[in-house]
């Protein structure tokens, strides 16, 4: 909602008439939601500094470019400070980003999507903080470039990344150790290469034109081999 407001407010400050009430008013809100999100974050700060070990590791995560507090946060506690999977393919599948087969029998075999399972507070604050380390850390910056430049719609790039990112915060997170900028910027260790299996299997999330087609075409073979 802040970032919405400074649009709007960069936007009238672009137009040929400002007026100074409107504007007045956006940097109130502005200055107000400030406010609120650094109560919020120290509230958080508290809340989490009660247990010294996952304090330890929301402080190693939030070295990653692109993962803020709240997103530290969220994953320490869902994840029970990493103790609920015991390798990082089990975590990408418990956030609900690991591939899934769409096949039923012979006659349907779909490509792989991430599916609507898994544990949705997880999956967000990831995606969302995906859209910062995309830009800011050089790992998942190359693997949603690579992605994009396979022909990979922008959402398939951003789960891809997604998944590559949290390998990299399991790995991190695991650590008894604060992470190196080498551990930060190299993923090759924590993640699967552009060759491996999971890579080719990145999930397709469909738009509803294509949602619809693919049934169709498998109920036309399906009348065919009836007819023969």
């Amino acid at each position: 909602m802040r970032q919405q407001v400074r649009k709007q407010l960069h936007a009238l400050i672009q137009g040929p008439l400002v007026i100074a009430n409107v504007r007045a008013r956006m940097e109130i809100l502005i200055a107000t939601l400030d406010g609120q999100i650094a109560e919020v974050e120290a509230e958080l700060a508290a809340v989490v500094a009660q247990d010294t070990g996952w304090t330890a590791a929301i402080r190693r995560l939030q070295r990653i470019p692109g993962v803020g507090l709240l997103t530290a946060a969220w994953l320490v506690v869902g994840t029970l400070s990493f103790t609920l999977c015991a390798t990082a393919e089990q975590a990408t599948a418990s956030a609900g980003l690991a591939p899934m087969p769409r096949e039923s029998g012979s006659s349907l075999r779909g490509r792989a999507t991430i599916g609507r399972g898994g544990n949705g507070r997880l999956r967000t604050p990831l995606y969302m903080a995906t859209l910062s380390a995309a830009q800011h850390n050089p790992a998942i910056n190359a693997c949603y470039r690579r992605s994009r430049d396979a022909g990979k719609p922008p959402k398939v790039a951003r789960c891809a990344a997604a998944r590559k990112l949290l390998h990299l915060v399991w790995a991190i997170g695991t650590k008894q150790s604060s992470p190196s900028t080498r551990d930060i910027n190299n993923s090759n260790n924590t993640t699967p290469q552009s060759n491996s299996p999971l890579d080719s299997a990145i999930p397709y999330l469909v738009s509803p034109s294509v949602a619809k087609s693919r049934p169709s075409r498998v109920r036309t073979a399906r009348k065919q081999r009836r007819m023969n």
